[in-house]
């Protein structure tokens, strides 16, 4: 059965801090909030397993912010875990990586 393995950790980042560009409220928080996705320990991983015709895909993700001030930009970092982990879990839809593995047989 192969297997393809995609590293999706770039992007999901990207799109977490693009999401979460908006969100602070004052100067301070901005400048917590642009580190984020720069001092994240993240790792984003797509497996697409095919059998035949069929496929099944598997993703795999971690992500552990950090920030001097965490407390100041709280519910910020807990919006950002989300949008990474919404990326991670569509990346596979997102960036036709089904097809790519199949294209890649």
């Amino acid at each position: 059965m192969p297997e393809f393995e995609f590293d999706v950790t770039d992007r999901a980042l990207g799109y977490m801090a693009s999401m979460i560009e908006p969100m602070p409220g004052n100067e301070g928080q901005r400048v917590l909030t642009e580190r984020l996705a720069e001092d994240a320990d993240a790792s984003a991983i797509v497996t697409v397993n095919i059998e035949g015709s069929t496929f099944n895909v598997d993703v795999e993700y971690d992500i552990d912010l950090k920030s001097n001030h965490p407390d100041a930009i709280e519910e910020i970092m807990k919006a950002a875990e989300q949008y990474f982990q919404e990326y991670a879990e569509r990346a596979g839809e997102v960036e036709g990586l089904v097809d790519i593995a199949f294209g890649s047989l």
